[in-house]
């Protein structure tokens, strides 16, 4: 019998310690993981009415130390707002408030008169220190309340890159539009419920949700763009902008050994924490990998890079250069119209001369038939044993609407 009541005794003390477990373990998420989050639920739910309390993951910049640089985060501040079924004096409740901050007359007491009214906001993203002095001066029916907003604290560099935040058509949910916020969505969005989810039914069906981490995938978003190149690459982009006025001026920076993104950037932008003021919706997207483009000169290098392998043409091939060359009855000049004589391989690249890629087309056209290829085999084969079929499997650039090439 003895036996028997230590056997209870233990089994009995070994459900407490578990159940004392439980409790530390629901206290620590309660008080430390989410204490912020209940004390913002706490400060709305008599005045306020029913609203999510935002939440969202960063996007980070990373320097040369590796040191993380906000690009999307949250501001913090306060929402002022009145209870009018409150208010005993309006003109009082104006006057004092007016003297802390500016507010609108007409607005206040248009808001202020609807006697039956339990809320209604004044001003939002107030600071901390005006905050609490209005806070301070007690007066009924006025209410100071945390919030948070997405924050882009580099404003128009690197906008088209990293996107923005809104609301769905007919949504209720802010969510990622456009760029990177728009690419990494399930990431970077956080979910209200998780802070009613019952947490026993957490501990006993999903205990490495519950207690070890989320299966979601919930995080930030580091980015290998270093800061100093965005705002450099960005302020030559507006120089070059304003001084050819172009219609849109883009860059990237890359490193040519990794295929790390340092800077990538089009201008015109927009400032994504006003995007109201945009008129242009065109401006939200990011033409560097969403648009396609003709090749233009950059062929011109890889062009000469066939030549040369193939043997076509060397360093020290010249051709004569008019300014123009006939091409089945269609006029190819160069980009001035001007002819420059004699003129070396390196010349064509350097000048960027329409007429040495017709020489080199030519050249390269009858040294196919010598060997007995196709016209097209050539510079084909050439390119594609180093595996510039790249151009048409996409950038992998990270961006919700990339575009793959047209090339066949």
């Amino acid at each position: 019998m003895a036996i028997n009541g230590i056997t209870r005794i233990r089994v009995l003390s070994f459900f407490i310690i578990i159940f004392a477990l439980v409790a530390a373990t629901k206290l620590f998420f309660v008080q430390i993981v989410n204490g912020d989050k209940y004390a913002e639920v706490a400060d709305r739910q008599y005045s306020a009415p029913t609203m999510k309390i935002f939440d969202r993951g960063s996007v980070f910049f990373m320097d040369r130390s590796g040191e993380l640089v906000p690009a999307a985060t949250l501001g913090t501040g306060f929402i002022l707002a009145i209870a009018p079924n409150k208010i005993t004096d309006p003109d009082k409740t104006y006057e004092s408030l007016n003297a802390a901050i500016s507010i609108d007359r007409d607005d206040f007491f248009r808001k202020a008169l609807k006697k039956d009214d339990p809320y209604e906001e004044i001003l939002r993203r107030l600071d901390k220190s005006t905050a609490d002095f209005i806070d301070g001066l007690a007066f009924p029916g006025v209410n100071i309340y945390r919030e948070k907003w997405r924050l882009y604290p580099w404003n128009d560099i690197g906008s088209r890159v990293i996107g923005f935040i809104g609301y769905r058509e007919g949504g209720d949910t802010l969510e990622g539009r456009y760029g990177v916020e728009r690419y990494y969505e399930d990431v970077l969005s956080r979910k209200d419920s998780d802070l009613y989810t019952n947490f026993f039914a957490e501990i006993f069906l999903n205990l490495k949700s519950g207690i070890i981490g989320n299966a979601k995938g919930e995080g930030d978003v580091i980015l290998n763009i270093e800061p100093k190149v965005e705002k450099a690459l960005h302020d030559e982009l507006k120089r070059v902008h304003d001084e050819y006025a172009s219609d849109l001026t883009g860059g990237i920076i890359i490193d040519p050994k990794t295929g790390a993104i340092y800077a990538m950037d089009a201008v015109p932008g927009f400032n994504p924490n006003d995007v109201r003021s945009v008129r242009n919706a065109a401006l939200f997207g990011n033409p560097l990998v969403e648009s396609v483009y003709e090749m233009g000169s950059i062929v011109k290098p890889l062009t000469m890079a066939a030549a040369l392998d193939a043997g076509a043409v060397t360093a020290a091939t010249t051709y004569n250069d008019e300014g123009f060359v006939i091409v089945d009855n269609a006029r190819i000049k160069n980009f001035d119209g001007k002819g420059r004589g004699v003129v070396p391989m390196q010349e064509v690249l350097s000048q960027s001369l329409n007429t040495g890629m017709v020489f080199i087309e030519r050249v390269g056209t009858r040294l196919a038939h010598k060997k007995g290829k196709a016209v097209t085999d050539l510079p084909r084969m050439r390119l594609r044993s180093r595996r510039a079929t790249a151009w048409r499997t996409g950038n992998a650039v990270g961006r919700p609407s990339d575009r793959t090439s047209s090339v066949p």
